[in-house]
């Protein structure tokens, strides 16, 4: 007997991504409400398959990252800010 693909969704009940996918997008892109309005108003995109994707694609990067930073951890706008303080240094 084969087995069933499992598939996971990252949006919740009420159309909108879990908490986990807000996490994992906010490690990569810098508004993850923008992000998700953004892929909900392009017709020919299917958003939840676009969540899906862009976070099974992303998430073992976050989580890497969540536990090697541990309370340190940045996502991304708080990378970039770090990045520019770092420059008006120099």
């Amino acid at each position: 007997m084969a087995e069933e693909e499992v598939v996971v969704s990252h949006v919740t009940q009420a159309g909108n991504p879990t908490a986990y996918a807000k996490k994992v997008l906010a490690h990569m892109v810098v508004d993850p409400d923008a992000w998700w309005a953004h892929a909900k108003s392009v017709e020919k995109i299917d958003e939840v398959k676009a969540l899906n994707d862009k976070v099974e694609r992303w998430k073992a990067t976050y989580d890497a990252a969540v536990v090697a930073e541990g309370k340190d951890y940045k996502d991304r706008v708080a990378q970039d800010k770090a990045a520019d303080e770092e420059l008006k240094k120099l």
